[in-house]
């Protein structure tokens, strides 16, 4: 379906609409949705190629998002909890010492890991579902998804609800594929 002569500039062009959906849906007062653009491009062009698919480019991009919602989460968490300590205790002359947690190796494996957990799982299940999966994945609702298929909106319910199970006894979160 993509053609294989798109550069990667061609593909996030594309995708752009995409990112911009899901870093509106994710972005907060601390990191505006440029910003998690900005964070979810580096992502790709760093971590894809021209042949990965689009679903696994916005999977990844989407991660990329939560997690800097997270990491910002945490250190907001963290100054707040520091000045409220400091206040208490009156310390006036202590440093404020933070450890970049980006990037850390133990993450890194823990991503790949959980990268090939995924791949795997879908790949051993019925191509069906894993249609469904990258249908779902590319924003598509279960009315579009059951057109395509020409079955019912309740069929497609009864087979997410089987892939839910189906993560859930690996030991995975759907919202990884899905979101």
């Amino acid at each position: 379906m993509e053609p294989t002569t798109s550069t990667m500039q061609d593909r996030l062009e594309a995708l752009s609409p995409r990112l911009a959906k899901y870093a509106a849906c994710h972005a907060t007062p601390n990191l505006p949705t440029d910003d998690l653009i900005q964070l979810a491009t580096e992502e790709i062009l760093t971590h894809c190629s021209i042949t990965d698919n689009d679903t696994f480019m916005l999977r990844l991009a989407d991660w990329r998002m939560k997690n800097a919602v997270r990491r910002e989460r945490v250190y907001t968490a963290r100054i707040e909890e520091f000045d409220l300590e400091s206040e208490c205790q009156g310390d006036e002359d202590d440093e404020l010492i933070i450890t970049d947690l980006t990037d850390q190796p133990e993450e890194a494996v823990v991503r790949r890991e959980l990268v090939r957990r995924m791949n795997d799982l879908i790949g051993a299940m019925k191509p069906e579902y894993a249609t469904i999966i990258s249908m779902i994945s590319d924003g598509k609702t279960q009315r579009e998804i059951a057109a395509e298929f020409g079955t019912t909106q309740t069929t497609i319910g009864d087979r997410l609800q089987k892939i839910r199970k189906m993560f859930a006894e690996a030991g995975l979160s759907p919202a990884l594929v899905m979101a």
